[in-house]
């Protein structure tokens, strides 16, 4: 799984329209000519529905340098499916991940073969299959029905090179640092 894309994903949505009560329109998130099956680096980030602070919690641990991420159930919950992906897809790797309040940062390595089932299983497919088995799971849980735990989509970029791969693997690693930092400015 060293295969590394020179291209990545822009995001975001079209500017509003002009009448007041016509939504803007959606822009599709993922590269239009990409191959999301093939092999190569993903940086995933899945965002709770209304980023709803219902993952972990950040705060200052032990030492006073150190910031500490405590998961909730259903943060808990999260990181079991997160790694449950290597098994049901055997092209899947769960590189480096990191589980926020409101949102979660995976790095997923894909080899780009057949995974049983799925004989090439998408990025997309791989995401939609956690978000959904997390769901449910949290719903069976805590006998609640409909309940949404994450937004419709999510973000992604390919992860081009080592130097990439690098400065991807320490933004997740320092993201809770930028969090804690963030709520002392509240």
């Amino acid at each position: 799984m060293d295969k590394f894309d020179e291209r990545s994903v822009g995001r975001g949505l079209a500017p509003a329209a002009s009448a007041p009560n016509v939504l803007p329109k959606r822009k599709h998130p993922r590269l239009k000519h990409y191959d999301y099956a093939q092999g190569g680096y993903y940086h995933v980030v899945i965002s709770t529905k209304n980023n709803q602070p219902i993952l972990s919690t950040v705060g200052r641990g032990y030492a006073s340098t150190a910031v500490e991420v405590t998961l909730t159930d259903i943060g808990q919950e999260c990181k079991e499916q997160l790694f449950a992906l290597e098994t049901r897809y055997s092209t899947v790797k769960i590189d480096q991940y990191m589980i926020m309040p409101t949102h979660i940062h995976v790095m997923i390595a894909m080899d780009g073969g057949t995974a049983g089932a799925s004989p090439r299983p998408t990025l997309s497919q791989v995401i939609g299959t956690f978000k959904s088995l997390t769901t449910r799971i949290c719903n069976q849980k805590d006998n609640v029905q409909g309940r949404v735990i994450f937004q419709t989509s999510f973000y992604d970029t390919v992860i081009r090179n080592h130097q990439d791969y690098l400065a991807t693997w320490q933004y997740i690693q320092t993201n809770p640092y930028g969090w804690e930092q963030q709520e002392e400015l509240k």
